[in-house]
């Protein structure tokens, strides 16, 4: 039976050859990661190569992905457990694999490779966990489970010998009474691509071609001024051979600064500078430099630019920017939230932590806001007292205020959550004493 469909497909083959519509050896073809959306080793590996170098020779390519992870951990990720003995036990695993350093390089990779992999060594022993790093530039295939693209089954990674090694991904099984039990140790995490595709994508990739023709640019404008700066002298010999002008050149030389030179009529000496009939090229760099910035999600102000902004623009153009960081935020909060809850199972698998433990805990990182503060506040101390009014003439209940002042306030920093069963406050403002009626003693 296999025979016979090889023989049918080797004949479907040779028909289409016959019509010069694919090649001879189309029978033997296959995908070789098993999604149409994903892109070819070799391109995946150019795709990474291409990135590094805008990385490291293109100015604008670097600074944007630093300016990325900068804005996400500059101040650094706490943790903060409910329980003391989890947070002792996280604390002391960012501590031991140095993470308060790393991840600010460990974000800044994920949008320069659009991909991270994480392998963790968990110590039989102690029940603690070493977190280790695998370059998207070893990783040779992932392979998702074809009949949900949201597992990965393999991931295969290069080793000395040139053939791939299989590391196993993080599954986690159901979940126990005392805890979640996975298998695997290697976590993958990818962004820029569509769910179906098996390996992520750089920040740099899309406009990587737009990146290098602003350096090209900026390069060939700094060429062109330092030509146009250049000058000569031009000495015109009137009546004079070509022997007698190469004579006259040897007993001459190159005047220098503030030196005397005569000559009669027949001699006239200039300075000459070059004419290249060089346009106006600032329209065309602000052009090339803000398709490149808008393709990432940031304004023009933000690279030196400023151009017609002024403060009222550029805090609403920050109001984007500030979602898509929020956004990229989130993931990184996931990606490390998912570690850590590894962490925790394999140190109550192993008695480090009591069985029964509260495993709650949360990431904060440094807020993202672009608000004019003093703006903010005063539109708090409005609707506060818009609020009171409305409460007082009986118009909203205070639940109802209290809960239109949590989502306001909530706008502008972390999430506030209103009170059930607010009370009114006891007026707490100081207030004259009673004057003395009429009749009342009065201490002299």
């Amino acid at each position: 039976m296999k025979f016979v469909k090889r023989l049918k497909r080797a004949a479907q083959a040779f028909f289409r050859e016959t019509i010069s519509s694919v090649d001879v050896d189309d029978d033997k073809w296959s995908p070789i990661l098993g999604s149409k959306r994903d892109l070819t080793p070799y391109a995946q590996s150019k795709a990474l190569e291409v990135a590094y170098f805008l990385y490291e020779r293109n100015p604008m390519a670097k600074r944007l992905i630093n300016m990325t992870s900068e804005y996400l951990v500059a101040e650094g990720i706490r943790i903060k457990a409910e329980e003391k003995e989890i947070q002792q036990f996280l604390d002391d695993f960012w501590s031991e694999n140095d993470l308060h350093n790393l991840n600010l390089q460990f974000i800044k990779e994920l949008g320069l490779w659009g991909e991270q992999c994480y392998r963790l060594y968990p110590n039989d022993s102690s029940g603690r966990c070493k977190l280790g790093y695998i370059d998207p530039g070893n990783i040779e295939i992932v392979q998702l489970n074809p009949e949900n693209c949201l597992e990965i089954s393999n991931i295969f990674i290069k080793n000395k010998e040139g053939d791939p090694t299989a590391v196993p991904p993080v599954k986690k099984l159901d979940a126990l009474q005392d805890g979640i039990i996975y298998t695997g140790d290697t976590f993958f995490f990818k962004i820029n691509s569509v769910i179906s595709a098996s390996r992520g994508r750089s920040d740099l990739l899309a406009p990587a071609d737009y990146l290098d023709l602003v350096s090209q640019f900026v390069f060939s404008r700094g060429e062109r001024s330092i030509f146009g700066n250049a000058w000569m002298w031009d000495v015109l010999c009137e009546g004079m051979d070509q022997t007698q002008i190469e004579e006259f050149a040897k007993k001459q030389g190159v005047p220098e600064p503030g030196a005397a030179r005569y000559h009669n009529e027949k001699v006239k000496w200039s300075a000459v500078a070059p004419d290249l009939k060089a346009h106006d090229a600032s329209f065309d760099g602000r052009l090339l430099k803000t398709f490149c910035l808008g393709s990432l999600g940031y304004p023009e102000h933000f690279f030196g630019e400023g151009g017609d902004v002024n403060r009222a623009t550029a805090l609403e153009m920050h109001e984007p920017v500030t979602k898509m960081l929020t956004a990229r935020q989130q993931f990184v909060s996931g990606m490390f939230t998912k570690i850590l809850k590894f962490v925790i199972a394999w140190g109550k698998a192993k008695g480090s932590l009591k069985p029964g433990v509260n495993e709650a805990f949360q990431l904060f990182f440094p807020e993202i806001s672009g608000k004019d503060m003093q703006r903010s506040g005063l539109t708090m101390l409005y609707l506060a007292q818009s609020l009171s009014i409305a409460v007082k003439a009986n118009w909203i209940t205070g639940a109802d205020a209290a809960r239109v002042y949590a989502q306001v306030a909530s706008s502008f920093g972390p999430n506030v959550d209103p009170v059930e069963n607010p009370k009114p406050a006891k007026d707490q403002s100081p207030t004259a004493p009673d004057k003395p009626v009429k009749g009342d003693k009065v201490d002299k």
